[in-house]
Parts: structure tokens; C-alpha cells; sequence
């Protein structure tokens, strides 16, 4: 899925479940981003690997002036979560839910993001990149 389309992806959970093939693994992608979707008995997790350097100035959005310095990681936690929480809008029946927990934290070149909500009952879930608009028009998103 393209940013250039509409700079938002858009896709429900169900579509995510029937997606989930083996995607091939790209070293070093600074343009893509994998976004992992579990359904459990009571919770929904979505778990995002994503380039530092592409994801930064979403992670800026959030909190502005931020810079990552290797050094400094124990003080960036907060705003890891923070960026977590804000990455995806998780909906249902056109009301966003509310994330219970949200982590960040970095591996290698990449920034690793976890997010759970309550798993709700009932209708379709759709799942919305927000981060995805602050990104580059050549970047790409997969979500299985």
C-alpha cells in the first residue's frame, strides 16, 4: 500500500487474518514499515517494525524537539509509548478504542512499537495508519 494513494491505510482485521501469508523479509528497508496484528481471547495487539529514520518525524509529532540519542533510551520510554499509542487508530462501528498499554523500543536501525487494546465484541475493526501521512510519498506499509 502506497502513502501517495491517500497517505492513510485502511483495512479491517478481518482482511488481516485472511492476509496472513509469509512475506518476504527485506534487510535494512528505510521505506516499509510491518505491522503485525494478533486477535486473542480478550485483546488485540498490533506490533510495528519500522525504520528509525523513516519513522522519526512522526515520532517528533508527538513529541516535538525529541531527538534519539542511544544513550538517552531509558529516558525516551515515555515517549515511545506515546508514539505507540498514536501510531494506529483501531475502530470500531466508527468509534476509536482506546489503547491499554503501549511500548517502544529500538532494535538496531529500527524501532520496534506494541500496542494493545481491549479486544471488543461484535462488528467490523478497522485499523488506520496515522503515522503514515508524515512520511515519505515512496513508503510503503504491510500489515498482516
Amino acid at each position: 500500500m502506497s502513502g501517495r494513494a491517500s497517505g492513510l491505510l485502511t483495512t479491517s482485521l478481518a482482511a488481516a487474518l485472511w492476509s496472513l501469508a509469509i512475506l518476504p523479509a527485506r534487510a535494512h528497508d528505510t521505506t516499509t514499515s510491518w505491522t503485525i496484528v494478533r486477535v486473542g481471547a480478550h485483546e488485540v495487539e498490533l506490533k510495528v517494525k519500522i525504520a528509525a529514520e523513516a519513522v522519526w518525524p512522526f515520532v517528533q509529532t508527538v513529541a516535538p524537539g525529541v531527538i534519539l540519542e542511544m544513550e538517552r533510551l531509558d529516558a525516551l520510554r515515555p515517549v515511545f509509548a506515546d508514539s505507540a499509542k498514536r501510531m494506529h487508530e483501531l475502530s470500531l462501528n466508527g468509534q476509536a478504542l482506546v489503547a491499554r498499554t503501549g511500548e517502544g523500543r529500538v532494535v538496531e536501525d529500527y524501532l520496534e512499537f506494541q500496542v494493545v487494546y481491549a479486544r471488543p465484541r461484535g462488528a467490523l475493526l478497522q485499523l488506520e495508519a496515522s503515522y503514515l501521512p508524515k512520511l515519505s510519498p515512496e513508503f510503503t506499509a504491510v500489515a498482516s
